[in-house]
C-alpha cells in the first residue's frame, strides 16, 4: 500500500507525535510511474520551502515530532512508527528525482564521497547503482550536513540540483520549491539481499484461483473449517438420496468381498492347472525326466525306449499283414470247399 499524504492545511496545528503531516502534498508513489517499488512506505520526514532539513539528528530518526504547518515535518522516532525499518525512499514532490536504498547503505558506517549501494534511483530505475554520497564522522567539521543523498554522484547531482537529503544547508533553496518539496519515506521490507534491496516477491506474477493463496510462488488451496458444518450428520438426517447412496455403497462393498473370494478360488484352480501342465510338460520331449531313449534302464527295466517301440510297431505291423494274408488264403480254401460240398452233397 503506498502511503500518500494529502495537504490538510496551510496553517500550523497543535499536532501530537505520530500525526500525519498537516501541509504536505507528498507524491502518490503508485502514480509516480518511475518509482520501481512503491509499496508499504510511511512518510517520516518532509520539507517544503525556505530551508533544508533541520532536525539535527543526521537522519538517525531520533528527532522529536514537529510540524510547523507550512514547510517542515518530522513524525517523531522512526522506530516507533515503522518498527524494524530497513529502507529509505528519498523523493521530490514532482517524482522527478528519487533514491531507494537500505538504511545500512545510507547510515551503516561513516564514509566520505564513497560509492554506496542504491537499489534503484531516478538515474538508474531498473538496476542497482553505486552513487557517491557522504556520511562523515562527528570529528569532521562538515558532518552536520550529512547524510548527503543524491540520485547520482554528489558532485554531479548537486550541480544539477538533484539533492534529495542534506541537513542545515543554506544553499540552492530553489531546488526544493521548484520540485514541490522533498520527502523521506521508511519501511520494513523484510529480508534484504546483499545490496540492501528487498527480495523479489515470488507471488507477484502468480494468479491464483479465488479459493487459493500464493505461498512461495505456488497456489495453495486454503484449508477448510470443517467444524462449520457437520456434513455427514446433515446428509444422514436430511437427505433420502444420501441414504440410498449409502446402501448402494454397502452393496458394492459386499459384492467386492464376494468377488475377491471368488477370485481367490479361481487363483487356486489356476495354480492346480498350472501344476498339472508342468507335470505334463515334464513328460513331454525335452522335459526334465530321465533320458529313456538313450538310457532306458534309468527308470526301470520294464520301460521301453522310443527306438524299441518303433521296432515293436513294425513287428506288429508285419504280423498283422501275415495274419491278413493267412486269413485271405483260409477264406479262399473255405469258399472252394463249400462249393464242392454243394456240388456233391446230394449224391448218397
Amino acid at each position: 500500500i503506498a502511503y500518500s499524504v494529502l495537504a490538510l492545511s496551510h496553517y500550523a496545528k497543535a499536532g501530537v507525535v505520530g500525526d500525519d503531516c498537516s501541509w504536505c502534498n507528498s507524491p502518490d508513489l503508485a502514480s509516480c510511474g518511475t518509482v520501481s517499488d512503491p509499496d508499504n512506505w510511511k512518510l517520516v520526514r518532509a520539507i517544503g520551502s525556505g530551508n533544508w532539513f533541520t532536525m539535527g539528528d543526521n537522519l538517525a530518526g531520533s528527532a522529536a515530532y514537529s510540524d510547523n504547518g507550512a514547510s517542515s515535518y518530522n513524525i517523531g522516532a522512526f522506530e516507533t512508527f515503522v518498527p524494524g525499518y530497513n529502507q529509505f525512499l528519498f523523493i521530490s514532490g514532482d517524482c522527478a528525482d528519487w533514491v531507494l536504498a537500505s538504511v545500512e547503505a545510507v547510515l551503516g558506517e561513516y564514509y566520505d564521497g564513497a560509492p554506496r549501494n542504491a537499489c534503484a534511483t531516478s538515474a538508474s530505475p531498473t538496476t542497482p547503482s553505486t552513487p557517491r554520497w557522504y556520511h562523515r564522522d562527528e570529528d569532521s567539521p562538515l558532518s552536520y550536513l550529512d547524510p548527503l543523498v543524491t540520485p547520482r554522484d554528489w558532485g554531479t547531482s548537486s550541480t544539477a540540483q538533484e539533492i534529495l537529503y542534506v541537513e542545515n544547508f543554506d544553499g540552492q533553496l530553489t531546488s526544493i520549491t521548484d520540485r514541490n518539496g522533498l520527502y523521506v519515506f521508511a519501511r520494513n521490507a523484510g529480508d534484504l539481499d546483499s545490496v540492501g534491496c528487498a527480495e523479489p516477491d515470488p507471488c507477484a506474477a502468480v494468479n491464483c484461483e479465488s479459493d487459493e493463496v500464493c505461498i512461495d510462488g505456488e497456489c495453495i488451496r486454503e484449508s477448510r473449517d470443517c467444524s462449520a458444518l457437520n456434513i455427514d450428520e446433515f446428509l444422514t438426517d436430511c437427505s433420502s438420496e444420501y441414504e440410498d447412496v449409502t446402501e448402494a455403497i454397502t452393496a458394492l462393498k459386499s459384492f467386492e468381498t464376494q468377488s475377491t473370494s471368488r477370485l481367490d478360488g479361481i487363483d487356486a484352480e489356476i495354480e492346480t492347472i498350472t501344476g498339472r501342465l508342468d507335470l505334463l510338460s515334464a513328460h513331454a520331449p525335452g522335459g526334465n525326466f530321465p533320458d529313456y531313449d538313450n538310457n532306458p534302464s534309468s527308470f526301470g527295466t520294464d520301460m521301453i525306449s522310443t527306438q524299441n517301440k518303433d521296432l515293436l510297431i513294425i513287428g506288429l505291423l508285419i504280423i498283422n499283414i501275415l495274419m491278413i494274408i493267412g486269413g485271405c488264403i483260409f477264406c479262399s480254401f473255405w469258399v472252394k470247399s463249400q462249393a464242392k460240398y454243394r456240388k456233391y452233397g446230394n449224391v448218397r
